[in-house]
């Protein structure tokens, strides 16, 4: 038999096999709905179960190119399954991509990574993020069970070939590591453009939300105070007409950096587009660090007086709202801080408010 047709046969002949594990049917069904598509496209089976007992009986008959795994389910749990599958030689390197309803779990999220998994996955989940995970395991899977299967071959066939057959494996290999890489890369990218301001690198509204949104939940469950400061730039407009929208551009990457500078490292400073920026502060002692804080970034942006060989002069109007005291919610304590920094901007240009007014002539250094 000819190696060109042996290898043919070779091909036709694996299976790449996707495991879905999970108790409840409606989960199981949409999870299988949302594989169907991908499992015809790039060419794998799907296997379904419902529960971590079926899920051991499957990996000891047959090989899987990843597995999804439900982490709450009555008997064994995702976890023990886990660490069941990954117990025996045969499905030791199995991938396993977590799959919870039970967002914000970071005890569960930093557990399953200790326990092997490879990814977790929040449902419901983008069907295009499933797919394009799921389907990067499968072709891994696929190639490397096609090497597999064409070393056996190469076994059968002439020695003086067997040099020949190495080099082209070590070509293929190589490649699916290039391969895998890029896809890394790509990854990583797109994470980039879906969480980052493509100006500025800050971290965008999304990100913002999701941080704020952990924030909260901490802060009321230590009992803690954290700020939010929502600022914008004062006489940006004019100069963007008048300079241009490159000296504007600039003139945002100076403020971004010149804030981040005032920050504590664990504080975070996010652009939520134009020329708005808003600050969270955690942990704060009280609300007077809040305010001294502010009026920190606020001197720093008033000191930008060149953008290349022009003169500007800028300020900015800041607004602070109060965890718990003004906003218990995420929109509420961006509505709070958005207020009062329209309030500062009408008062007096360049100055702090806080969303209390009561608390301005406490705390608040700056002058109107």
């Amino acid at each position: 038999m000819s190696s060109p047709r042996l290898f043919s046969l070779v091909r036709n002949v694996l299976t790449a096999r996707v495991l879905v594990v999970n108790d409840d049917p409606a989960t199981l069904l949409a999870l299988r709905t949302l594989l169907t598509d991908a499992a015809e496209q790039h060419g794998y089976e799907i296997v379904c179960v419902h529960s971590g007992e079926e899920a051991l009986r499957e990996v000891l008959q047959r090989e899987f190119a990843v597995i999804l795994l439900d982490v709450k389910m009555p008997g064994m749990d995702g976890f023990e399954t886990a660490e069941a599958i990954h117990s025996h030689p045969r499905s030791a390197s199995t991938p396993i991509i977590f799959t919870t309803v039970y967002s914000g779990d970071d005890y569960n999220r930093l557990k399953a990574y200790q326990s092997g998994a490879v990814d977790y996955l929040l449902m419901p989940v983008i069907p295009q993020v499933l797919q394009t995970k799921v389907s990067v395991f499968v072709e891994m899977a696929k190639t490397r069970l096609e090497l597999q299967a064409k070393t056996q071959a190469l076994e059968t066939l002439n020695r003086d070939l067997r040099v020949r057959q190495m080099r082209e494996l070590k070509r293929i290999n190589a490649a699916l590591e290039a391969e895998v890489v890029e896809r890394r890369r790509a990854e990583q990218r797109a994470h980039d453009l879906a969480t980052r301001d493509p100006l500025t690198r800050l971290p965008n509204r999304r990100s913002l939300i999701e941080r704020l949104e952990h924030a909260i939940a901490h802060a009321s469950r230590h009992n803690e105070c954290l700020a939010l400061l929502f600022l914008d730039l004062d006489k940006f407009k004019a100069i963007n007409d008048t300079l241009g929208h490159e000296v504007g551009d600039e003139l945002l990457i100076q403020v971004a950096t010149r804030i981040a500078s005032c920050l504590r490292e664990t504080d975070m400073v996010a652009r939520l587009g134009g020329d708005e920026f808003v600050v969270l502060l955690e942990t704060l002692p009280d609300a007077t660090h809040a305010a001294v804080v502010a009026q920190k970034i606020a001197r720093s942006i008033a000191a930008i007086d060149r953008i290349g060989e022009h003169t500007v002069s800028t300020s900015t109007s800041i607004g602070i709202g109060l965890f718990p005291g003004d906003g218990e919610t995420t929109q509420a304590m961006l509505k709070s801080a958005d207020t009062a920094m329209y309030r500062a901007k009408k008062q007096q240009r360049g100055s702090v408010r806080f969303f209390r007014r009561a608390l301005n002539p406490a705390v608040t250094p700056v002058q109107d």
